[in-house]
């Protein structure tokens, strides 16, 4: 249940599931630096 109210936690998950990047107004701004240079 914490995994699915954590939004980062979330990105991770919509990015595995569509192995696509989320769009940037969908990327939060204190994760998106670390996120977008994340591998896979």
């Amino acid at each position: 249940m914490l995994a699915e109210a954590d939004p980062e936690r979330l990105l991770g998950k919509m990015r595995a599931w569509t192995a696509q990047p989320v769009p940037k107004w969908f990327d939060p701004p204190h994760s998106s630096d670390t996120e977008a240079t994340a591998p896979g």
